[in-house]
């Protein structure tokens, strides 16, 4: 596994595709890019090389334009190096960026399989990152065209790529055609026992988990807690992720303070992956309020499935896939994203219609029982994997 942009313990790349291929008898290793170099092996036997970037600014924007304009070494010469080194039969890459190197992996003298993991679409995130009436909205639109057309000229030259959605798929295949690519959805690896976790105490009366800032609700979620603090006083919402900038953070303990919800609104940064399923165990709402903006639409957040797995009924944005996964499955209530008081009135309904509230948990937790798990998709990665090295 190479990757870039996502953590060395990333919940896809990690405690599910890499640890799939461990427990299948497979030799893994995790090359990525950190602070500082560093090699072990992980507690589930997996190896970890992390190649060490100084970062000069906050903004990747930036910091890479300070890298380009003072001469930086090309961190992505050391990762190759590092990879022809490691001689894997497969090298299985994750972001963008490796693209640069990707011919060069295929082509080393031991002949391996390439494969290409696509989570995201890249033109799509880039656009949606500029307003419509900002001046950038031109060039940026022409520099995500050429990236699109450079990513698929650059699929050519590999054996499989996976990527997350249908619409990402349709992309892929006629570079690759239909078979050697395929849809491997990022649904949930937990599967917890429903009576334990209904024997749990419940702290929290709501939980978001994920990264936070304005395009993922917060700011909806604080009026909705301000909202819900007049009608319930003792309301408890638990916001867990990481904050990308110091302004954001300083904006939220504001609104915090005017609002006096110290006792009603706790923030609490990012947990590792393995430690998140206590915090579920102790809530009984799931939340997923994503603006409307087109990589919303167009993305699954994995999230709502670790909700479901313990039974939380949802409240979430009512367009795209999170809606139509949680409309499918009945198990929770859509709402208008921009509105914190059909937010709260969401929120209210659950905590007050108990039948309501088991259907929906009942209903969640059979979905990914049956449908919504990593079970069913380890499969298809590990006959990908039989498949190319057989």
């Amino acid at each position: 596994m190479i990757s870039s942009m996502h953590g060395l313990f990333d919940d896809r790349i990690y405690w599910k595709e890499a640890l799939s291929l461990k427990n299948h008898g497979y030799d893994v290793c995790h090359l990525g890019i950190g602070e500082t170099d560093k090699e072990f092996t992980s507690e589930q036997g997996i190896k970890i090389i992390q190649v060490g970037r100084r970062k000069y600014f906050d903004n990747p924007y930036f910091d890479k334009l300070y890298r380009l304009l003072t001469f930086r070494k090309n961190i992505y010469k050391k990762i190759l190096k590092i990879a022809l080194e490691l001689k894997a039969d497969i090298y299985h890459f994750h972001d963008l960026q490796i693209n640069k190197i990707g011919k060069k992996l295929k082509e080393f003298p031991h002949r391996p399989k390439v494969i290409y993991d696509v989570h995201e679409d890249y033109r799509d995130m880039l656009v949606h990152n500029v307003k419509k009436n900002n001046i950038l909205r031109i060039p940026v639109n022409i520099y995500a065209s050429y990236i699109m057309k450079w990513e698929l000229a650059c699929s050519k030259n590999y054996d499989f790529i996976i990527t997350v959605l249908k619409y990402i798929n349709d992309k892929f295949i006629p570079v690759l055609g239909n078979d050697n690519v395929e849809i491997i959805y990022n649904y949930t690896n937990f599967s917890p026992d429903k009576e334990e976790a209904l024997k749990q105490e419940k702290l929290y009366d709501v939980i978001y988990c994920g990264l936070i800032n304005e395009v993922r609700g917060i700011y909806q979620i604080i009026e909705s807690a301000r909202i819900l603090k007049s009608k319930k006083h003792d309301i408890k919402i638990l916001v867990i992720g990481f904050i990308p900038t110091m302004k954001l953070r300083r904006e939220i303990q504001l609104r915090i303070k005017e609002y006096d919800l110290h006792s009603n609104l706790i923030i609490k940064d990012s947990v590792p992956y393995k430690n998140i399923q206590e915090y579920y165990q102790k809530s009984k709402i799931g939340l997923g309020i994503f603006m409307p903006i087109k990589v919303f639409y167009n993305s699954i957040q994995a999230k709502i499935f670790e909700y479901m797995a313990y039974g939380l009924p949802l409240v979430c944005s009512n367009f795209g896939y999170i809606n139509k996964f949680v409309t499918e499955s009945n198990s929770g209530i859509p709402v208008n994203p921009e509105s914190p008081e059909e937010i709260s009135d969401a929120i209210l309904k659950l905590l007050n219609d108990r039948n309501l509230y088991e259907k929906y948990s009942m209903n969640g937790y059979n979905a990914v029982k049956n449908m919504y798990n990593w079970e069913i998709e380890e499969n298809k990665l590990i006959n990908i994997y039989s498949r190319l090295l057989s």
